[in-house]
């Protein structure tokens, strides 16, 4: 069997989708399945076409239902082959809202012989929208960190050891919100001045990022830029807390790395968080002093932060395990080709 896989971005871009679908092309190629991908953000649009009949697939396979699920449509039509949808995040949370690719995404969602989501929240909202509920399977992702690198991050970097360091993690993004995070901190630097935060990440919207200028420039903050997935475990290592203040969130690759290195994690109360970050796993915020409120509570009570640690260890290693993310996915393949078993 073989599979063409579409993709809004693609490594070495280090985007939430470009690490998802290199994680699940693995698991389909482990599984026999052979794996063409096109990254849309660098294929002409009159090359997809072209690309996908030179291959001669036998199943489409989209992530995100808007950014690449008009295109997968295209091909559908033209090969006349089943199709998958992955939805990745801000096609669900977002895009879904905006009247003009609701449209695009319902009719890919319907046209499609396998949705794929995060969590049960977010097979609820589309049987909200319509979808067939057989149709929509929930697949968590799971947790591909390579051991990569030693890197002493707060050594190279000359952060004290009694600091107390904090990593934004994710490429740079209005739908991020980074800047929630700068100003929540230098509010509570007011009353514990040792803390350190660090921005890793691309830039993919230089808007946001010129907003994010001035912190950078503070001592206390510190931008990496990008960092290879070969150092990402030490960079989480390096770190005290990870901060999730995405708007909008499937499932995040971060939230779930830095559990898996028994990290803390405090993230935004939204569903892609909320599926992950229970009290017993993480904490999570609702609104600026809920933020504020917290990053005290998790600096002036480091000794009761480790049962925390060990249950995001264990869920991460229970729930969220490669083998079972790719028997769920070439065991979809199957029934999508061959139709479900007798």
């Amino acid at each position: 069997m073989k599979s063409v896989l579409l993709t809004p971005t693609f490594l070495p871009k280090l985007t939430g989708n470009a690490v998802t679908v290199a994680r699940i092309t693995e698991h389909l190629e482990g599984g026999g399945i052979t794996c063409r991908i096109i990254d849309l953000s660098v294929t002409h649009k009159g090359e997809t076409l072209p690309q996908a009949l030179s291959f001669q697939p036998d199943i489409i396979h989209n992530f995100h239902a808007y950014k690449a699920g008009g295109t997968g449509l295209k091909l559908k039509e033209v090969l006349g082959i089943p199709m998958i949808t992955t939805m990745t995040g801000t096609d669900l949370y977002a895009d879904l809202k905006e009247h003009s690719r609701r449209k695009v995404i319902l009719d890919v969602l319907r046209n499609s012989e396998g949705v794929t989501v995060f969590n049960e929240q977010a097979r609820r909202l589309l049987c909200e929208q319509g979808i067939r509920p057989e149709g929509i399977t929930v697949i968590h992702q799971s947790v591909r960190l390579p051991e990569g690198i030693s890197v002493d991050f707060r050594k190279c970097l000359q952060i004290g050891q009694s600091a107390t360091v904090f990593l934004l993690l994710g490429s740079i993004r209005r739908v991020k919100d980074p800047g929630l995070a700068l100003g929540i901190l230098e509010e509570v630097r007011k009353r514990s001045p040792g803390i350190h935060l660090i921005i890793a990440g691309s830039v993919m919207e230089e808007r946001e990022f010129h907003k994010l200028r001035f912190w950078m420039e503070k001592p206390w903050v510190t931008y990496l830029g990008e960092v290879s997935r070969a150092h990402i475990r030490a960079l989480l290592m390096s770190v005290d807390v990870v901060l999730n203040t995405s708007l909008s969130e499937s499932e995040s690759n971060a939230v779930l790395e830095a559990l898996s290195c028994r990290r803390i994690v405090l993230g935004r109360d939204i569903p892609g968080n909320a599926s992950i970050l229970t009290d017993e796993t993480g904490f999570m915020f609702r609104n600026r002093k809920e933020l504020y409120d917290q990053i005290i509570y998790i600096m002036e009570n480091p000794d009761k932060l480790e049962a925390k640690r060990r249950k995001a260890e264990q869920l991460i290693k229970n729930g969220f395990s490669a083998q079972r993310e790719k028997a769920e996915y070439l065991a979809l393949y199957r029934k999508c080709k061959y139709g479900p078993p007798l």
